[in-house]
C-alpha cells in the first residue's frame, strides 16, 4: 500500500506475520526501513528496526486481527542515540496468490 503523509511517500512492500515473528519492510521517501521481531504470545512483538541509511532503534508493537483477515499493527519506536520516538500503525491486508498448475 502506498501512502502520502505531509508530502512524503510511504509504501509497505513486504510483510510476513506468524505467531512467533513479524517482519515488515517499507520504502519511506527513498529510504528503506524494516524489522524482523519475535513474539512469545502472537500478540506483542518487540525488537529492533533499521533503515538502510542508518537510524536504528527499538520497537514494541501489538497485533490486532480483523474478521476480514486485515491485520493492524500498532506500537511505539525509539531511535537509538537520539531518543527520538513516535508511534507506528501498519495496516496489512492479505494477498491472494494463485499458483499456475
Amino acid at each position: 500500500m502506498l501512502y502520502e503523509i505531509d508530502g512524503l511517500q510511504y509504501e509497505v512492500f513486504e510483510a510476513h506475520v506468524t505467531s512467533t515473528e513479524l517482519k515488515v519492510e517499507w520504502r519511506e521517501d527513498g529510504d528503506i526501513g524494516g524489522f524482523r521481531i519475535p513474539s512469545t504470545d502472537g500478540v506483542t512483538y518487540s525488537g529492533t528496526y533499521a533503515y538502510t541509511s542508518g537510524y536504528p532503534g527499538t520497537v514494541r508493537l501489538r497485533l490486532y486481527r480483523a474478521a476480514d483477515r486485515t491485520i493492524l499493527v500498532i506500537g511505539d519506536w525509539t531511535e537509538d542515540g537520539t531518543g527520538t520516538y513516535g508511534r507506528w500503525l501498519f495496516e496489512l491486508t492479505p494477498m491472494l496468490v494463485r499458483a499456475k498448475v
